[in-house]
Order: C-alpha cells, then sequence, then structure tokens
C-alpha cells in the first residue's frame, strides 16, 4: 500500500508545490498534461487517474495517462517530450544514471528530476510463487525458471539482489525473458 500511495504522490506533490507558492487563479498550466504510468489495470495507472481527476476538477486541466508494461516504454513518452511526468520506480534513477538497460548510446544519462522518493520500513519488492512450487528460501530458487522482463531493469537487479542473498547470481537460475506486464504465464 505504501508503494501505491508513492506512485499517486508524485504529481499530487508538485501541484501542492505549486499551489503552496500561488493561488489557483494564478496557476497556469497547460489545457492538457501528459503522464506515464504502468500499464492499464495496475494500481499506478489508476492512481494516476485519479490525480487527472483532481487536476481536471481544481484547474481544468486534462491528465493524459500514457500506460507502459516496463520501464522502457514509461520512460520513452518522457526522454521524447511527449509526456511530462513519468509515475515510475527505480527506473527513473537508472535512467538518470545512464546503468542498465539504459546505459546506451541511445539513452546515456537523462536529465531527469526525482519529484520524490519513497523510503519503504522493509524490502520494496516481494518475491511470488506457486503453493505448489514448495520455495520456502530464496535459495529454493536454484535451478528453477525465474522472470527477466524485457526492458525492466529495476525488477531484474531486485531479482538479483534476491539471489544474491542466496549466494547465486542469474547463472544459478532458469532465466526466462517475458515482456512484461500481462506477459503469458511462464509454466
Amino acid at each position: 500500500m505504501k508503494t501505491s500511495l508513492f506512485h499517486a504522490t508524485i504529481v499530487s506533490i508538485a501541484i501542492a508545490g505549486l499551489t503552496s507558492v500561488a493561488s489557483a487563479a494564478d496557476i497556469n498550466l497547460p489545457g492538457t498534461l501528459v503522464s506515464t504510468a504502468y500499464n492499464t489495470g495496475t494500481s499506478g495507472y489508476n492512481q494516476m487517474v485519479g490525480v487527472g481527476s483532481v487536476l481536471k476538477n481544481k484547474y481544468g486541466v486534462n491528465l493524459r495517462v500514457i500506460p507502459g508494461k516496463n520501464d522502457v516504454s514509461r520512460l520513452s513518452p518522457l526522454k521524447t517530450g511527449v509526456a511530462q511526468f513519468s509515475a515510475t520506480g527505480s527506473d527513473s534513477i537508472y535512467a538518470q544514471e545512464g546503468v542498465y538497460v539504459f546505459g546506451t548510446d541511445k539513452w546515456g544519462p537523462q536529465p531527469i528530476r526525482l519529484l520524490l522518493h519513497n523510503l519503504a520500513d522493509g524490502c520494496a519488492a516481494s518475491l511470488v510463487t506457486a503453493k505448489d512450487a514448495n520455495i520456502k528460501t530464496v535459495a529454493d530458487l536454484k535451478g528453477r525458471k525465474v522472470a527477466w522482463i524485457r526492458g525492466t531493469a529495476s525488477l531484474n537487479q531486485a531479482m538479483l539482489a534476491y539471489l544474491s542473498y542466496a549466494d547465486m547470481t542469474w547463472d544459478d537460475v532458469e532465466k526466462v525473458e517475458i515482456g512484461g506486464y500481462g506477459a503469458p504465464s511462464m509454466r
């Protein structure tokens, strides 16, 4: 819930910052703002739709939300100037630093500005396995199928951190490439 709230808060904080220095009548926003978010049906997408409702009701501004199923698809509209905001996660840090999937000549370091960063009380990522897989610890993943999401360094790096905790690497599991949110099952 804390992580989900983070995504909706990004644009809200920016708007709150604007309203703290000016009255609603003094704010001059364009008629339409564009933001990217996680894919349709996700809490991140729905939260951005909620932010759009606030923008429309309070300022008469439309928020167009472009869904993306992975880090690259969420940040590409930001890079090209189509979107002004992106409700996203650690992938924005990777793009800013020009590392992992963003460490290419095409991407390189991006001039991304972080408006809000969530510091979780615990781990910001979770592992989910089928109940009948009999996986009780991270070490039980050895030799098992593990998703590698194309264009999503943030989740792949989080998985590498889990594997490292069990003294493993991607070489110790069967890496299965998938396309992102809504991709077919690995079974």
